[in-house]
Formats: C-alpha cells, structure tokens, sequence
C-alpha cells in the first residue's frame, strides 16, 4: 500500500482522460489544503471547477486537469488547478483547445465597499484595435469581461495565426466573490471559424449551480 501512495502521488502532476476510456473520461479532484477548495472534473462534454460547468464539444475530446504548486509541494504540484479539453486532427495536430479554471478568490469580509459581481470589472480597460478585443459583456445573468487577442506570426494573413480568448467571470456566494476564466486557444489557423463558435457557444453555455 505504501509503495502504491509513492507512486500515485509521483505521478500527480498531469492527468489526461483520453475522451475514448471508459473509466477515466470521468474524474473528481479535491484539494485538502486550507485555501478555498477547487474540486474539479472532466466529464464528457463538460468542464466544471466547483459548481460552475460549461459545455465542450464531445467529439474527438481529450481532457486534461492539470495542478499547480501547493505551499508545502517539493516534488509534485498536487493543488488542481484547471480543466482542459484538447481538440486534434486526424494527424494529432493541435486545433484548440478550451480551458475552465478559478484565477482568484476574495473573501466576502475583503471585498472593497461597492462592489459585487455585477460590477467587478467597471475599472477594466476596454481596446478595440486590430488585433486586440476586450469588452465588458455578459451571459445571461453571468457578469464578466472578454479579452481577446490575435497574433499572425508570419505577419500576413496567409501566415499561421495564434489566437487567444479569456473569458473572466463573476460567481459570488455568502463565502466571497470568485473570479473564474474560461480560456481559448487557437493552433491552426484553418480552424479559425470552428474556434470561434465554440468559443461562443461555451460561453452561453456557462452555468452556476
């Protein structure tokens, strides 16, 4: 038994749910430590941290939840951090993918006089340039803020094209107001179209329970 916990705990730091496995297209992580908990899982079609979910597409998923380092971690990061699925072609090139984490927690006695989650990101900046996007906008009654940025390395329109796309939105409780990103990226330019309706078809999909 011993021996079976070195191991487990060695190879923490990165579990991949291939979305074809039966028993491993479902799991649930829970930190024990005394910061705010972040229990999150990857079930097909779903990303959730918490009680907030959002919808991926099933088809040719492969779903990751990475960890990050916990204060008392030396050789493993064994804190969960975010929720991943990872879209591929038939020759296992990365297309995009799409990303659900927590980024912060404010405890309810720390939030400044005035706000809440429906005016957290009053004081953001707002650009609309060429390449850059950010915009206050909501879902549903999900408060939040869109940044979202393109990159042509090649420095034309012919060129591979990286692109990115941060959701950040509001959750509050009695405990305190939590900020929590649904991520985007894009590898392949071809797929650029797919990428962007995904990306709004997640964000619609948003849900708190």
């Amino acid at each position: 038994i011993l021996v079976a916990a070195v191991f487990l705990l060695s190879h923490k730091s990165l579990l991949k749910l291939p979305h074809s496995s039966s028993s491993n297209t479902r799991d649930s992580v829970e930190d024990s430590g005394s910061d705010p908990v972040d229990k999150i899982s990857c079930v097909d079609g779903t990303l959730k941290v918490n009680n907030v979910s959002v919808t991926v597409p099933k088809e040719n998923a492969t779903y990751t939840i990475s960890y990050t380092w916990g204060k008392d971690d030396k050789d493993q990061p064994t804190v969960p951090h975010a929720g991943t699925a990872s879209y591929y072609n038939k020759d296992g090139k990365l297309l995009y993918d799409v990303t659900l984490y927590r980024d912060s927690f404010t405890k309810t006695k720390d939030i400044p006089e005035g706000k809440d989650a429906s005016n957290w990101f009053s004081d953001w900046s707002t650009d609309d340039s060429e390449n850059n996007l950010h915009k206050p906008m909501d879902s549903g009654s999900i408060h939040g803020f869109l940044l979202s940025s393109t990159e042509d390395s090649a420095g034309d329109s012919a060129g591979p094209t990286y692109s990115s796309t941060s959701y950040y939105f509001a959750v509050q409780d009695k405990k305190g107001l939590s900020i929590y990103v649904l991520e985007g990226i894009l590898y392949d330019n071809a797929s650029k179209d797919t990428y962007n309706k995904l990306m709004d078809d997640c964000i619609k999909s948003i849900k708190v329970s």
